[in-house]
Formats: C-alpha cells, structure tokens, sequence
C-alpha cells in the first residue's frame, strides 16, 4: 500500500497570484495594491513616471511602513501560535520585501533633495519634518545630559547637528516648478477651448464657418483629459495636482493668438502615451541606506 503525503498548496499559489499580478498591467491593478505585490527593481522603474515627485514618494513611504508594521504583528502572532485571519493571512502572502523597498525608496528621496528636485511646497514641507526631528534631538540630548547619559547626549548631538546642517541644505536650494508633460499642447488646447467656447456663449447671428468649428469641443476636451491623465501619478493628492494643472493649462495671450480655432478635430496635437508594464526580475537584490531621511515619511 502506498500512501502519498498531503501537499499543501495554498502558499504556492499564493505566491504565483502575487507573481503574476505584479506582471499585470498599472492600470489593472491598484497602485496600492501592485507597490505591495511588486520586487523592488520593478518598483523603481516606475519612479520617474508615475512617483516623480518627492511628495510622491513620501506618501508611499508612509504606505509601506504602515504595511510593514502589519507584516511585523503578523509575524509576532505567528511566533506566539496564534493563527492569523483569513485577512491578515491574504495580507502577509501579498506584501514582498518591504525592507528593501522602503530603503530603496529612502535612497531616491535623499538623491531627489541632492539634486535639488523640491517644489516650494514640498521644500517647505521638509524643511518643517527636519526643524521638528532636530528640535525633537535637541530636547532629547538636554535630558539625556540630565540623567548623566554621556554616550547617549553625543549621539543625539550629534544627529541634532546632522539634522540642522542637512536643513541648512535644502533651505538654500532653489524650488523648481511643478513639471507638466505636454505643458505647450496643453496650453494650446486650452486656448483653442476658449474661442470655443466664446463662440458658443454668443447671442447673435454668426456665419456658418464660425459656428461649424464648434464640432472640434469635443475632440479638444477628450485631448485635454488625455493630458491629465498622463500626468497624474501615484499617491499625489488630489488638490495639489488639479491646482498644477490648471496653472499649466492658462493660455497666454500669445498662446491665444496662436491656437487653431478651424479645421476638423486636432488629434494631432495630443497623442495619449502607451501604457507599458515594467515586469520584475525573479528575485530582489536587497538594497540598504542609512541617512537621516529616514526620519521623513512618518506623518
């Protein structure tokens, strides 16, 4: 008699789900869901395209070190024999190499601020966590010389120091302006939109020509929101993007002088950009980093 051993399969098929979802297409599945499922060298192909900015980047910081502290009471609950939830289980199967990306992503925020690539707003928005952090040293060191801590006081001197000279830093660069793609056609759409609407508001009597270009609205405002849709990225919030775009999209009155208000559609103008997934390798290098960035991100 021959006696064949039971074979769970649950976790291979687990891991094949979360393989074959993190291959899958951005737009079938959510970015919350596909930073989790994904190895880090695919995470960071989609840095320059859809978590460009710092702010970007900080959110989903924020993201995966929340997930990483579920991964963590998940792995202490199963050290003290208590079995996860159908939830947390599902959770834990999908969430990979959360160490390594998160210092992946602490990595390319500290080369973003070196390379001086902050809005005003995010700029400021650093440079209020860094005043806090080296406030939040200082008030450590105070008391750890109190208690007669020596050791202790230097190393937080030390990072208090580390802390003012990296702030110093960032308030001397220079803010660059929140980039748009297809800022100029953006523009022109704009503008084109306008005497469109213009037309459309007028009361009176226009000749048959002017008021055939109003078959264009419709083509220009899809090429429009083709051009939101490719500019909006992961984790940006809502308000802050939509005050971005609609300083990119006012008409100058050169612009305006120039934008097409004749001819059929112009779907020449815009052309929406193919979607391409980036598809992880079969196994995640562990990268490592230690700067006082990791400080950031905990809001």
């Amino acid at each position: 008699m021959h006696v064949f051993p039971h074979v769970d399969t649950t976790a291979a098929e687990a891991a094949a789900a979360a393989e074959a979802a993190s291959r899958a297409a951005p737009e079938s599945v959510p970015p919350e869901e596909l930073v989790l499922l994904c190895a880090p060298e695919a995470l960071e192909k989609h840095f320059p395209r859809r978590l460009a900015s710092f702010a970007q980047k900080q959110a989903l910081l924020k993201l995966l070190r929340a997930a990483a502290a579920r991964c963590a009471a998940c792995e202490a609950a199963l050290a003290a024999l208590t079995p996860l939830t159908d939830t947390d289980q599902a959770f834990y199967e999908r969430a990979v190499a959360l160490p390594e990306k998160i210092a992946l992503l602490q990595a390319a925020m500290e080369a973003q601020v070196t390379a001086g690539g902050l809005t005003r707003v995010e700029q400021e928005g650093v440079l209020a966590q860094l005043k806090d952090k080296a406030d939040e040293a200082q008030a450590a060191a105070s008391a750890a010389v109190q208690e007669g801590k020596a050791v202790k006081a230097d190393k937080l001197v030390a990072l208090h120091a580390s802390l003012v000279a990296r702030r110093d830093a960032v308030s001397a660069i220079k803010a660059i302006a929140p980039a748009v793609k297809h800022e100029k056609e953006l523009r022109a759409l704009r503008a084109q939109l306008a005497e469109l609407e213009k037309i459309e508001a007028c009361r009176g009597l226009q000749p048959l020509e002017t008021v055939r270009k109003l078959r264009d609205k419709p083509g220009v405002i899809e090429q429009i929101d083709a051009i939101y849709a490719a500019n909006k990225g992961w984790f940006e919030d809502e308000e802050a993007f939509q005050k971005r775009m609609k300083a990119a999209g006012k008409p100058s009155s050169a612009t305006a002088a120039k934008a097409p208000t004749g001819g059929g559609a112009p779907s020449s103008v815009f052309s929406a950009p193919k979607q391409a997934a980036a598809r992880p390798k079969a196994s995640a290098a562990k990268t490592g980093t230690s700067n006082v960035w990791a400080a950031l991100g905990n809001e």
